[in-house]
């Protein structure tokens, strides 16, 4: 009697490879459900492995204190992050009218869902971190109102010592300095500033009393021709930077950088 080539053995193994196959195909795809559904942890992860993987220079060889992270804007995104870094970029914003600082990068929809910068000032660990304070609303009209409501939010000692504070307007942040504060202008404002006005004695004499400008990593080489002898904070936030570092790498090697304002992710947005 002759035997049909696809006999109860071959079904029996072509159903366990149908069995094999199915099971394969929902374990991959939980995991790549479950990667997606966690990609920002699964991406910082990553950012931080390669942050931490840089080696030093000998010029440099604390250069991972370089590393702030930029917007850190709500209180879980800090704790989040609080292990792994020294230093948080905060967006503040002064509320002239409401004589308080919030929370947020400009605009903002709804002052009633953000946090107010007391709220969040009391969560931060004054001993252990440093702040960097990306300030608006703040100008030559203001800047003592301003000065005082972020002073009863923490002790001022701790807040010369622990924080940077960028401005925008040149005027406060000479007053600023001059209340001993450690202050860099922001450079995206010196480029709106009409020429007549950089020759004044005020902006001669600011320029003159504040080491530092920030701004985009992009802007750095226009800083060091227009403003050269200055140290320079820099924003660079391209995600590549973690697939390929030597953008990194030679930002560190520069020593007029003083801080590098590096983007990671978070499963909280703000």
């Amino acid at each position: 009697m002759q035997t049909h080539p696809f006999n109860s053995h071959g079904i029996k193994n072509l159903t366990a490879l149908k069995r094999k196959i199915s099971i394969w195909t929902i374990a991959i795809l939980t995991a790549g459900t479950t990667i997606y559904i966690n990609r920002a942890t699964v991406i910082q992860k990553f950012q931080l492995f390669q942050l931490k993987s840089i080696k030093c220079p000998a010029s440099r060889q604390y250069c991972h204190d370089l590393f702030w992270v930029h917007r850190v804007n709500s209180i879980k995104k800090y704790k989040e992050l609080e292990k792994d870094f020294s230093g948080f970029e905060i967006d503040i914003t002064y509320i002239d009218s409401l004589r308080s600082f919030f929370v947020f990068h400009p605009p903002a929809e709804n002052l009633e869902k953000i946090p107010t910068w007391e709220e969040f000032s009391n969560s931060i660990d004054w001993k252990a971190k440093k702040i960097y304070l990306d300030m608006r609303g703040v100008d030559s009209h203001n800047v003592f109102s301003a000065i005082k409501t972020l002073e009863n939010t923490a002790p001022a000692a701790i807040l010369k010592k622990q924080t940077v504070i960028e401005l925008y307007d040149y005027h406060a942040a000479n007053i600023f300095y001059q209340m001993g504060y450690n202050v860099t202008l922001s450079y995206f404002a010196l480029n709106e500033i009409s020429t007549n006005e950089t020759r004044t004695d005020i902006f001669i004499e600011t320029l003159n009393n504040i080491r530092q400008l920030s701004g985009d990593v992009t802007m750095l080489a226009e800083m060091k021709k227009r403003f050269p002898g200055k140290k320079y904070i820099i924003w660079d936030l391209s995600y590549k930077n973690y697939t390929n570092t030597q953008r990194f790498l030679n930002n560190i090697a520069d020593s007029n950088i003083v801080l590098i304002m590096a983007s990671i992710s978070s499963k909280y947005s703000r």
